[in-house]
């Protein structure tokens, strides 16, 4: 059956009316908590307006999620208290992978790691590269890569096989190795025990535990060994940089010695090339009289020195028009104030210019003293016009000088324009010889600069292989290591713990999943739409309490109710205690919850399964209110397993089933028990019944109970269990409430909801759920899962536990 909770919508609906009426229907806590009606919010005078429902609709829920649907999102304060709950699991687990850890440390062979490293410090290019023009740097990352595939070469591999196979180096090998024994094979040139050619053996072995890797984007590589024994390791490394090295330098001295010997080859073409050229250029310069000095030809020379003396003139010609030009402006104004430069320099004017000034000054004066008509100033204005005259005149003589001028400079630019443009024609048939020059020219040159390049590389090329330089050297040897490689124990260890963590938290989580019974109140609330009256811890009793009575034979005068057992009576016992508080609460709702009946309050206790505790709360119930005076009185109603009787009245004779079927009257069989004052009507457990159902069905009980109700306060029945038993449907009818006592952790929920959705009719007189047996320090686990859980860790000073 799946296992779901109570429709949110109906637990909203709850909330929402306890939210503004109160938890208790608008009363508090012990006064009328229910408004008059039955636990649930439903009146039970009258007919049910739930139609048959079990639940009416809207049970007395406290949603857990605070109005969210489970699973909205994600409590860590549970996830935690998962954790701390399958805390043991994880340990187990942890434990068990770091202990297979140790164990593979212990048997796992060591191998040993050691790495030497070297750098590449500049470029490292063949000759035959440098020719082509291809620049290839071993720091770049083409360079770099090849460098690495060269290193993990065969070649490389078998030239390490033959330095180590040398006395010097074979000597340090570590004995008993397998490298040894294959090393041996090959300096003696006989095959392996396995019958292989050792020489691939070794290359084999030595290939596979080697590896060459660059140091991040450096130009640096290191070589590592992995070996069974530290010294060879760093005996291997070392060698395989240093056979690197050698090779390196072989490879380079062989590609120079190559291109040296080209090169020479080449020069003596290329020397006799460019001396053909040469003088190809030398025969075409005599043969159509091209003379030159400086390098030019005379003719292009002349040509320049002529094109800038033409220049020269134009600008003459052009500086000589627009003086004229100037001065035949002025000329032609007649104005006196408008000197030109060249005008200011001549005395003749400049003193002209000064007398005019001086007399039109005089007659400006006289003018205004004495008036214009006067004899004075008209003969001061005729000095005045004599004096222009005389300048126009002199302006005039400079005019015709400028005149002069310009006509010359304009001579001597059409000169000059007429032989440039005479010697301009001379040269064109000159260009064309000249392009066929040049063509040799550019050729000789060409052999020229080839040759000159050659011959440097050449130089180059004898310079290296006189003084061989590797460009790659040892940074850093390899040394033997301290510790192993393999296995690391930190590594192993870290790993073992992280397996141990997701394998116990896998099977924490699984154990969870799988745990879908009842542990709180919340679950109560959510799961079954029921109400929570309470938890009953498990007893545990001190040595004197858990001793179990003397079994003896039965002696005259012996009561026969002995309620001795501890737990039978630990309620009682122990007033103060959590065990007797959660009880106390069936007693508070009994109080005041009734069917329309007056006098006593009936009060059933039930389980869904035998062992979950209902005997030993309807005894400790029944003994905790008979202890506060009341009168109370117990019936057992299981005939199929009456362990209350078994437990208290294992003597007696006359019991409930006798009383049904000799018609007696029901205090002939109600026994009382001296130490607690508990009334008690047993079955004899020495006379089963088979027929159960038909002696509860009988009037004797209901008509008992009605009469049995004015005498006691409480009557308190030991009900069979609820699972496919009948009898219980048959008492429920009887009770004004019922507690349903179910197993801390014990049966899954799925099989109580079921239990509850198939029995409406015994479900509907249920006022809540006691959990039995819980485990108060697995409880505190749960603690994040209910409220009630927490806080009654908080109020434990309340409680006074033996």
């Amino acid at each position: 059956m799946d296992i779901s909770p109570v429709p949110m919508s109906q637990k909203l609906n709850a909330q929402a009316e306890r939210s503004l009426n109160g938890p208790y229907g608008g009363q508090p806590y012990g006064s009328q908590p229910y408004g008059g009606q039955a636990y649930g919010g439903r009146p039970y005078g009258g007919a049910d307006p739930r139609g048959g429902s079990p639940y009416g609709g809207q049970p007395y829920l406290q949603d857990p999620y605070g109005g969210r649907a489970p699973g909205h999102s994600i409590d860590i304060d549970k996830l935690i208290a998962a954790g701390r709950r399958q805390l043991l699991v994880i340990g187990l687990s942890v434990g068990l992978c770091i202990a297979a850890g140790v164990g593979f440390l212990a048997v796992a062979e060591k191998k040993y790691t050691s790495s030497a490293q070297v750098l590449i410090d500049s470029k490292l290019l063949d000759v035959v590269n440098e020719s082509s023009g291809t620049a290839a740097r071993a720091s770049d990352e083409a360079g770099v890569l090849s460098l690495i595939e060269n290193a993990m070469s065969r070649q490389v591999v078998d030239k390490v096989t033959i330095v180590l196979a040398s006395d010097e180096n074979f000597a340090k090998i570590s004995e008993g190795s397998f490298l040894k024994e294959t090393l041996a094979a090959y300096r003696a040139k006989t095959l392996t025990v396995d019958g292989m050619d050792p020489a691939e053996v070794a290359g084999d072995v030595l290939g596979g535990d080697f590896s060459a890797t660059r140091l991040g984007r450096s130009a640096a590589l290191e070589f590592t060994f992995t070996a069974t024994d530290p010294a060879d390791a760093a005996l291997v490394a070392n060698t395989f940089a240093q056979v690197f090295i050698d090779n390196q330098l072989d490879t380079r001295f062989d590609a120079r010695q190559r291109a040296g010997d080209w090169l020479k080859a080449r020069l003596e073409e290329l020397r006799t090339e460019a001396q053909t050229a040469q003088a190809a250029v030398e025969t075409f310069r005599a043969e159509n009289n091209l003379a030159q000095t400086d390098g030019k030809l005379l003719s292009d020379q002349q040509l320049a020195t002529l094109s800038d003396q033409y220049v020269q003139a134009q600008a003459a010609t052009a500086t000589a028009e627009a003086r004229y030009n100037q001065i035949k402006a002025l000329v032609d104004s007649q104005n006196v104030g408008a000197v030109v430069e060249d005008a200011l320099a001549n005395t003749v004017i400049s003193d002209l210019r000064k007398q005019y000034l001086d007399a039109a000054r005089r007659a400006t004066d006289l003018e205004a003293r004495l008036g214009p008509r006067h004899q004075q100033v008209i003969r001061l204005e005729d000095e005045k016009r004599e004096y222009q005259r005389l300048i126009f005149t002199e302006l005039q003589r400079i005019s015709e000088s400028y005149l002069s001028d310009y006509e010359v400079a304009s001579q001597r630019q059409a000169n000059l324009e007429e032989r440039f443009r005479t010697m301009l024609g001379d040269n064109v048939d000159i260009s064309a010889t000249m392009v066929q020059l040049r063509e040799l020219e550019q050729r000789a040159e060409v052999y020229q600069n080839l040759y000159q390049e050659f011959l440097k590389r050449y130089e180059e090329a004898s310079r290296d292989q006189s003084f061989p330089v590797s460009e790659i050297r040892v940074m850093s040897a390899a040394r033997a290591p301290l510790g192993p490689s393999f296995p690391k124990p930190p590594l192993v260890l870290a790993l073992s713990t992280i397996l141990g963590l997701g394998i116990g938290v896998g099977l924490g989580a699984l154990r969870e999943y799988r745990d879908r019974t009842i542990r709180s109140g919340d679950h109560v609330r959510q799961y079954l739409g029921l109400d929570f009256l309470g938890e009953v811890p498990l007893v545990a009793l001190r040595n004197q309490e858990s001793a179990e009575p003397v079994e003896r034979e039965p002696m005259e005068g012996d009561p026969i109710v002995n309620i001795s057992s501890p737990i039978l009576r630990y309620a009682a016992m122990h007033p103060m205690s959590a065990f007797a508080e959660a009880l106390r609460a069936v007693r508070h709702v009994a109080n005041r919850q009734r069917y329309g009946r007056t006098g006593a309050k009936v009060i059933g206790f039930g389980s869904l399964v035998p062992g979950e505790g209902k005997t030993t709360m309807a005894l400790n119930f029944a003994t905790l209110v008979a202890s506060t005076g009341q009168r109370v009185l117990l019936i057992d109603t299981d005939f199929r397993n009456p362990a209350t009787s078994r437990s208290i009245a294992p003597r007696c004779e006359l019991g409930l089933a006798e009383a049904i079927h000799s018609n007696l009257d029901a205090h002939e069989v109600i026994y009382r028990d001296e130490g607690t004052g508990l009334n008690v009507l047993p079955i004899n457990v020495r006379n089963p019944q088979v027929h159960s159902s038909e002696l509860l069905s009988t009037p004797f009980l209901e008509n008992s109970l009605a009469k049995l109700t004015d005498e006691y306060d409480y009557i308190v029945l030991d009900l069979p269990p609820i699972g496919p038993i009948v009898d219980v449907r048959i008492v429920v009818p009887l009770l004004d409430i019922m507690a349903l006592v179910v197993e801390w952790g014990k049966l899954p929920i799925a099989v109580i909801q079921a239990a509850v959705q198939s029995e409406p009719e015994i479900f509907d007189r249920c006022a809540g759920v006691i959990l039995n047996k819980v485990d108060s320090k697995k409880n505190r686990l749960y603690a994040a899962d209910s409220t009630r859980t927490y806080l009654s860790s908080q109020y434990q000073k309340y409680y006074k536990e033996p």
